[in-house]
């Protein structure tokens, strides 16, 4: 996705410094939050939920099953051992629709 003024590093490094800081999974706000403080721009809360979603779609954050909550940590990935509710989007798709193939 092309967004004007680096938005979508913008969002992203919030969301990293917002997990960081937080020591949990974030929400939207958490990242709204975190770029009032770092940021002169804050875009609207719906342009970060896009960009977050957008992060999600390409697999750089694990989100829960409705998308309200997002983590970039590795070990928040669910697995039969380490139940969390949090998954890929490729891993999603691969599990809803196991004959669907996923471009690249």
């Amino acid at each position: 996705m092309s967004l004007p003024w680096g938005l979508r590093g913008m969002v992203f490094r919030a969301a990293l410094e917002a997990e960081r800081t937080l020591d949990r999974p974030i929400r939207r706000n958490d990242v709204l939050i975190q770029m009032k403080k770092s940021s002169l721009f804050v875009p609207l809360p719906n342009m970060v939920r896009m960009i977050l979603n957008d992060l999600y779609r390409n697999d750089e954050l694990l989100a829960d099953e409705e998308c309200n909550h997002y983590s970039s940590r590795a070990e928040m990935q669910d697995t039969p051992e380490h139940p969390t509710g949090f998954e890929l989007f490729s891993d999603r798709i691969k599990r809803m629709w196991p004959e669907c193939v996923l471009d690249d």
